[in-house]
């Protein structure tokens, strides 16, 4: 049966792809809780850098199961160092706080700066950003790595603790998988660009160049993890989800807390996944699609961006990914 399934998977790609002979794909399905199917094309790397899924896995994780009151507290009320404002906790989780959504942070620092030096530039960066954002309550989305790092500083403001020890607890009581983790080995790591500015191969070392040199756990990128660790998080989310259903529906801006939502014909989760869908892309060629209706969860895991970051060839492949996954087990369709 997963072997029919791989067959039209691999028919729908197109051979160019395989051209790239460091080109690697992984997908993994539960469906109705099962673990009804593993795949993998191209070069087998067992490990995939999972890029901006880090905010779901991670961030919308510690929010929801450990502090869902923070939501609807003003920033401002919890980081003292930035200017009164009525701009809450959820904004910067919706991409609806108004904060661009990249700065070329790397650029002013360099690795001799101290721990402390550079958070120090961070926080003056983000006091800057958010002091010029006016209070209206709706503004356009804006996708924003920005508003996540300030939402960093605010979870270690309220727990009064630093990231790292977040992401520890999260991972305990959620019973996450060991190896879903910030830190990771070149062996068996999916490579994904030849840097120009790193001067080097990037092979289990972050992507983000924010990430890269601000260090340590971020809250926006950086986690590393298999399809087996991305099925046991599935697993997670989908128990998850039964109890805490409010905090996973779409709301006006089109997003859930921290989970992006199906948006219509041009989805990367395909035509066929209902509109209660959750899920997150990682732009290193990674994402994850949970449709609650048909309990059914997908996850790719890709390195699309190698050699070069700018190589989008994979993009297309996504939604008929899902299409056809959802066909083959929730429409018995060949």
């Amino acid at each position: 049966m997963s072997l029919e399934l791989k067959k039209l998977i691999y028919k729908s790609l197109d051979s160019e792809l395989f051209k790239n002979k460091e080109f690697s794909l992984k997908i993994g399905v539960l469906y109705k809780g099962d673990s009804v199917f593993k795949a993998k094309f191209g070069k087998d790397y067992k490990r995939y850098e999972l890029a901006s899924m880090t905010k779901a896995i991670f961030v919308s994780s510690i929010v929801i199961n450990k502090y869902p009151e923070i939501l609807k507290k003003k920033v401002s009320d919890v980081i003292p160092w930035l200017d009164s404002s009525e701009i809450k906790v959820e904004r910067l989780l919706t991409h609806t706080s108004g904060l661009p959504g990249h700065i070329k942070i790397y650029e002013s620092l360099n690795e001799e700066q101290s721990e402390l030096e550079k958070k120090t530039y961070l926080r003056n960066i983000l006091r800057a950003e958010f002091n010029k954002l006016k209070s209206k309550k709706t503004v356009d989305v804006i996708y924003s790595d920005i508003g996540y790092l300030l939402l960093g500083e605010v979870l270690e403001a309220y727990s009064k603790k630093p990231l790292s020890k977040l992401w520890s607890e999260i991972k305990s009581d959620l019973n996450y998988p060991l190896s879903l983790d910030f830190n990771t080995s070149k062996k068996m790591t999916a490579p994904t660009e030849k840097c120009e500015w790193r001067k080097k191969l990037i092979q289990g070392e972050v992507f983000d160049r924010n990430a890269y040199m601000l260090g340590g756990v971020q809250p926006h990128t950086g986690l590393f993890g298999s399809i087996s660790d991305m099925l046991k998080f599935g697993e997670v989310l989908r128990l998850n989800y039964k109890k805490k259903q409010k905090f996973y529906r779409k709301k006006e801006d089109g997003w859930a807390v921290g989970f992006m939502t199906p948006s219509g014909k041009l989805s990367t989760a395909g035509s066929l996944f209902s509109k209660k869908s959750i899920g997150h892309l990682g732009f290193t060629g990674t994402s994850f699609w949970f449709d609650p209706d048909k309990d059914l969860f997908v996850s790719i895991l890709s390195n699309r961006t190698f050699p070069d970051r700018n190589n989008v060839s994979f993009n297309k492949y996504r939604p008929i990914i899902h299409d056809l996954i959802y066909k083959y087990f929730v429409m018995n369709k060949v």
